[in-house]
């Protein structure tokens, strides 16, 4: 009797020691999705995109050019003026 309670005793605790917490199922899902993923099933948005030249990446381009030539004129005159 006494190596069968033991035993019961041994059982009892490593059920304890290995149980998990079941986690409550979710009732609704989640609200917050992919936002990509809205718009790809959306059906007004548009298939295709249409690309709009402003030409605002060329004129930067050209503007950093200018401006980076003056520097450079402006350390020259520096150096030749020692």
């Amino acid at each position: 009797m006494d190596h069968n309670h033991t035993f019961n005793m041994w059982l009892l605790s490593f059920r304890l020691q290995n149980t998990r917490k079941v986690k409550p199922a979710r009732k609704a899902a989640s609200k917050s999705r992919n936002p990509l993923k809205v718009l790809r099933d959306r059906e007004d948005v548009k298939v295709e995109y249409s690309e709009v030249r402003t030409n605002v990446a060329d004129k930067e381009v050209t503007r950093l050019k200018r401006e980076h030539s003056k520097f450079c004129l402006g350390l020259l005159h520096l150096q030749v003026g020692k």
